[in-house]
């Protein structure tokens, strides 16, 4: 796993882009809001243009030239969520969760926090539904950071004919999914 292509040294976090990394640490080492060490997290981050996971090569939306018709910033993430994460701290024990979701990479970055150098990327999630197999597009969802492996494959955009945006995945994956939908 390394980064390729250093875009800038130095870049100053926005301020959505900082807030969303604050959750995402919270997240990630489970600290209690109002915790100082978040409130004085270096804002300023190395800031990278792609990502190399043995043979595949992610790309960010940020590095690509504007007139480019490649698309290998769509990707397929796999992570954990807590399915209790809308209760209340204390009331409920952590029940962590396989997640997959579609997101377009918008940048990758090395960001100094306790003392770690952490490997991380920055996305736009996408909302999603299957149908018949496929993974249908339905907008936009969210934006937030995650740590680098969990990108999986990169994902094609393809209009089908009932001009719905559909999500080409993993070949695996897709033959799954149709034969769940088939019930075989």
């Amino acid at each position: 796993m390394t980064f390729f292509d250093l875009k800038k040294k130095n870049y100053q976090l926005k301020d959505t882009e900082i807030t969303a990394l604050k959750g995402y640490y919270k997240a990630k080492y489970d600290i209690p809001a109002g915790t100082p060490e978040l409130r004085e997290m270096d804002t300023i981050v190395e800031f990278w243009g792609g990502f190399r996971n043995d043979t595949l090569i992610f790309k960010c939306a940020r590095a690509l030239r504007k007139h480019s018709t490649r698309l290998n910033h769509l990707a397929h993430i796999e992570s954990l969520e807590d399915a209790n994460r809308n209760y209340r701290d204390g009331t409920r024990n952590r029940n962590f969760q396989p997640l997959e979701e579609y997101a377009y990479i918008q940048f990758f970055c090395v960001h100094r926090f306790r003392a770690d150098h952490n490997m991380l990327v920055y996305n736009l999630y996408r909302r999603t539904e299957i149908v018949d197999g496929l993974v249908r597009d339905l907008g936009f969802k969210s934006q937030g950071w995650a740590d680098v492996v969990t990108l999986k494959y990169l994902c094609a955009r393809v209009i089908g004919k009932d001009n719905h945006t559909y999500f080409v995945d993993d070949p695996e994956k897709m033959v799954g999914r149709l034969r769940n939908s088939l019930g075989i």
